[in-house]
């Protein structure tokens, strides 16, 4: 069968499909203690509802763990983990049990079914690292995925006996999970190459909970993006424009519609997106049956920056857990008399400026209206006040 291999996050986890075969959706169920990742990726935003819901176990696909050697013998591989090759020996850790585990351990793996092969390139006691030899006996590896994934007090098998467990370290909890969904993609898509599976993974990501990082990508895997055929399968659309504009302080309602694509209709969750520059969002009715119809109502304040953003309506649903999402684009404006002026005036460098006039061209929907400032500070090292303002026409 033709293979195709990926690397994610490091050059220490691959997948490689080597079947056609697509499997059904795995059986829902609640996590164990501590696998809160599982219960994350495979929904839109928190809270979490306490189930795991795979569209597959990946039972066709081949994950590559290079690092620090596998307990291929623990009770979570069920037989699926093997050596692939070991290139170092001596007094070995076995430290990537965890990773190997988060990626498709029985109880505390994302993908479920998936094959486990471990390629040992460090770890060992006096012996240096070999993770080169060790990535080309694997032969291929592609682009590191750009997005989120959990990470912090992950639990999973653990070497030191076939039952242990214990807290993955979180940049390989992190890839654990990022190749465990990979590895699904790859079960129903198994001719894709390394740049198409990391760039599904990155389009499928969500917004995260919270503001990124700078610089960093607004994305946390999901596994709400994968085909698969589940039963009850439903679609989820916002009817309206797929681009709303309005001034900030404004707000705007849109009809959302559910319809069945596949099996028999179950109830949703619907979910709203997050609000906009400390505004409102919510979908009313958020409980409701398949082909039934609700009003989602975005609110932004009147001090609300400028910007634009995706916004998000998910539902889930409550019978098999699959997600299925709707976006709009946001545009939101100043209100009448806001100017958003970048950069500071060169006069303000001078300590004995007391009174300093700011000309604004061209930004006004109405001179008269509401007026709004807000002044931002982004000269580290220095202090300063503002007394009072007033406003010329």
């Amino acid at each position: 069968m033709p293979s195709a291999r990926l690397t994610f996050l490091s050059a220490l986890v691959l997948a490689g499909a080597v079947s056609a075969f697509a499997a059904g959706p795995a059986q829902a169920a609640a996590p164990p203690p501590g696998a809160w990742g599982l219960d994350r990726v495979d929904q839109e935003e928190p809270p979490l509802d306490g189930v795991y819901a795979p569209p597959n176990g990946a039972p066709d696909v081949t994950v590559y763990v290079i690092g620090e050697g596998v307990s291929t013998a623990h009770e979570e591989f069920g037989g699926r983990a093997s050596v692939g090759v070991s290139l170092v020996s001596g007094a070995c850790t076995e430290s990537s049990t965890g990773t190997a585990g988060v990626i498709g351990g029985e109880a505390y793996g994302v993908a479920k079914d998936v094959t486990l092969a471990s390629v040992r390139v460090s770890g060992c006691a006096g012996v240096p690292a070999r993770t080169v030899e060790g990535v080309e006996w694997v032969t291929a590896w592609g682009e590191c995925v750009d997005l989120y994934a959990p990470g912090a007090q992950i639990t999973a098998a653990a070497p030191g006996g076939s039952q242990a467990t214990g807290t993955v370290a979180s940049a390989s909890a992190a890839a654990g999970h990022t190749a465990g969904v990979a590895a699904m993609y790859l079960q129903t898509s198994p001719g894709a190459t390394p740049a198409q599976v990391g760039a599904a993974l990155v389009e499928g990501a969500v917004a995260t909970w919270s503001e990124p990082h700078p610089g960093s990508p607004d994305g946390l895997l999901n596994t709400g993006f994968l085909p698969g055929s589940p039963e009850g399968d439903f679609a989820v659309a916002i009817d309206g424009p797929a681009e709303v504009t309005i001034h900030a302080g404004e707000s705007f309602t849109l009809p959302v519609t559910t319809s069945p694509v596949s099996g028999d209709p179950q109830r949703l969750t619907l979910m709203p997106p997050r609000p906009f520059g400390g505004g409102t969002t919510n979908v009313t009715p958020s409980e409701l049956a398949v082909g039934e119809s609700a009003v989602l109502t975005v609110t932004t304040p009147p001090d609300a920056f400028p910007g634009t953003r995706e916004m998000r309506v998910s539902g889930r649903g409550t019978r098999d857990g699959i997600v299925r999402v709707a976006t709009i684009v946001l545009t939101v404006l100043p209100v009448d008399g806001v100017c958003v002026v970048e950069g500071a005036p060169s006069a303000l460098a001078d300590p004995g400026v007391t009174d300093l006039a700011v000309t604004v061209d061209g930004c006004l929907r109405a001179p008269n209206g509401r007026w709004v400032l807000r002044v931002t500070d982004r000269s580290a090292g220095d202090a300063g006040s503002l007394t009072g303002w007033r406003l010329g026409l």
